[in-house]
């Protein structure tokens, strides 16, 4: 029995200049006095969005919503005339889609990839990725690149050849054309089938971050980072009936009284006995502003109507709570639109309470990352100055720097940062900009080392897209933490960590406090697999520990004794591995 989230939308294609607007002029005017500010966007930015992808790629997302998308509608060395063919043809397939989609992706990638890749390479290894249909086509590579399949062979082009994005997806489409007529199994494929296996193999050629996602995943990925037009339910079907599962608070559903348990009888006075999850969904969707009548069963009472009206929906991702003597305890699980202005909201009515905010545990562990200007703007809200990010890539101009606009929202109060090995992206630029600004002791192991920039292809003619790398971010303190993470000031990840020797030795001075720019400079001359296995030895990466006690022991500890507070969350950051 499966769950879908209702009123997702197929339509949007991504953040853009104008919702940026949209989203500061929210921020400032919900909080006066606070200047949402961004500096100037990479000489790309009109053409790339610049985003943070969780570190799952190649493998397709759970689909967060049930979704409706519809599916969208020669030049190189080759033989004459095709051969003859007796193999129906699967009129699903279209040539001139194939060719404008190719086109799309090879000119980004070409332009934009953080490395410069052939174009030959990259249609090469699409045509690869066929081979998952057809078995028995074979790609080779001599002076240039031929295709053969079951005997049959097709020159795909010469060695020297230029650089053209437009002869090299027409000649790409026109091998996938003749492929067409001598294999079976390519020519029963669709064509989101076709771009599946082309795209994926074309994928192999980049970096581990890049993929491309279908028409489903894509939607249910801009629905998770951007919001969905809907009620804000979980619905499941059960007993021939539509039960709702969960309730997404502040959404209309929530605002309306409805309640996990309740059973929807009928969507605007029709009944869903017998509905699928997908046809009920249907019925529930609708755009922002549009009203929906549900009918509905809640235990013995006798069935009600309820009126809502549809709504911009995002997925929660700030929790928060005290703890005793005015610590406050927020967790971050992602960054989508809504985030910032989460948590703008919570800070300020903490300040506003009873006793105001003393100090803050800030949650990041498991976080996978999500929006690259939603993560900026967070950490601008714990900064009164310096640096937050810079990003460095190949287009014109192509290194920018953030800077703190000058407003620390929490009004300086110590920060303790808690971060594991499913910190990731966007999360580790928040956690990275307090450590190295000396806003904020960070605790926990070594983080996922998720450190590139995603641009997005977002303009595919089946509404799919792909993510590619376009960048590397840089910490205040100018190191990249891609594949290699952020190492927490106090690293817990040992079995044998025990916070009573830890504080101790920390009070006294007796823990090796190695500052962080001096341990990189030792690791300078070190790459890869070496870096790596060096810093494991300095701090682990863990995510077995997200619930251990004794990080939250520390933090606790941190934040009720000042002065330790201040003398260990200094500019110049340090690591410290154990007691010595």
């Amino acid at each position: 029995m499966g769950t879908g989230t209702l009123g997702a939308s197929a339509a949007g294609l991504g953040p853009n200049t104008r919702h940026r607007g949209a989203r500061a002029a929210a921020i400032e005017g919900r909080f006066p006095g606070y200047r949402v500010e961004f500096g100037q966007r990479w000489a790309s930015a009109q053409r790339a969005v610049h985003m943070t992808i969780r570190p799952m790629t190649r493998r397709v997302l759970p689909l967060l919503a049930l979704l409706v998308a519809a599916l969208v509608s020669g030049c190189g060395s080759s033989p004459s005339q095709p051969p003859a063919s007796s193999v129906a043809i699967n009129r699903a397939y279209n040539t001139d889609q194939s060719r404008q989609a190719f086109l799309i992706a090879l000119r980004r990638i070409h332009a934009e990839y953080i490395e410069e890749r052939a174009l030959a390479d990259l249609v090469a290894a699409g045509l690869e990725g066929l081979q998952r249909l057809e078995p028995q086509l074979l790609v080779i590579r001599d002076q240039g690149v031929s295709v053969t399949v079951r005997g049959a062979g097709f020159r795909l082009f010469e060695a020297g050849d230029r650089d053209d994005p437009i002869i090299w997806s027409a000649r790409l489409t026109r091998a996938i054309d003749w492929i067409r007529t001598v294999s079976q199994p390519v020519v029963q494929a669709d064509q989101e089938t076709i771009f599946r296996t082309v795209f994926d193999g074309m994928m192999t050629r980049l970096d581990r971050f890049s993929a491309y996602r279908d028409p489903q995943s894509s939607a249910a990925s801009r629905n998770d980072l951007h919001g969905f037009s809907g009620i804000g339910v979980t619905i499941m079907a059960r007993d021939r009936r539509i039960v709702l599962q969960a309730i997404t608070p502040g959404a209309p559903a929530a605002e309306g009284g409805l309640r996990a348990g309740d059973v929807v009888l009928a969507v605007d006075g029709r009944s869903t006995e017998d509905l699928s999850e997908s046809a009920a969904a249907d019925l529930m969707r609708g755009a922002s502003g549009t009203s929906v009548d549900l009918t509905i069963q809640r235990g013995d009472l006798p069935p009600f109507l309820v009126r809502l009206i549809r709504a911009q929906i995002f997925n929660p991702t700030v929790a928060f709570r005290w703890e005793t003597g005015g610590i406050g305890y927020m967790r971050i699980t992602g960054f989508n639109e809504r985030t910032p202005i989460m948590v703008l909201d919570q800070l300020t009515r903490a300040r506003t309470e009873a006793g105001g905010l003393q100090g803050l545990i800030l949650d990041l562990r498991g976080n996978p990352g999500g929006l690259f200007f939603e993560g900026v703007q967070t950490a601008d809200m714990f900064l009164s100055s310096g640096i937050i990010v810079s990003t460095t890539s190949r287009a014109p101009g192509g290194t920018s720097t953030r800077r703190a606009t000058g407003r620390d929202m929490a009004n300086g109060v110590p920060i303790v940062v808690l971060i594991d090995g499913g910190t990731a992206s966007a999360a580790e630029i928040l956690a990275a900009a307090l450590q190295d600004n000396g806003r904020a002791v960070v605790v926990g192991s070594r983080s996922f080392g998720k450190g590139s920039v995603q641009s997005l292809i977002y303009d595919l003619p089946n509404r799919g897209e792909i993510r590619f790398t376009s960048g590397r971010w840089l910490t205040p303190s100018n190191y990249s933490f891609d594949q290699y993470g952020i190492i927490p000031n106090l690293c817990t990840a040992d079995d044998s960590f025990d916070v009573a020797k830890t504080l101790t030795a920390w009070r006294d001075g007796r823990l090796d406090l190695m500052a962080a720019p001096r341990q990189r400079r030792a690791l300078s001359g070190q790459a890869g697999e070496q870096k790596v296995r060096a810093l494991e030895g300095i701090c682990p990466t863990s995510t077995t520990r997200r619930e251990a006690p004794e990080e939250m022991q520390v933090a606790r500890a941190l934040l009720a004794d000042q002065a330790l507070f201040r003398r260990s969350a200094r500019p110049a950051t340090s690591t410290a591995r154990r007691p010595i």
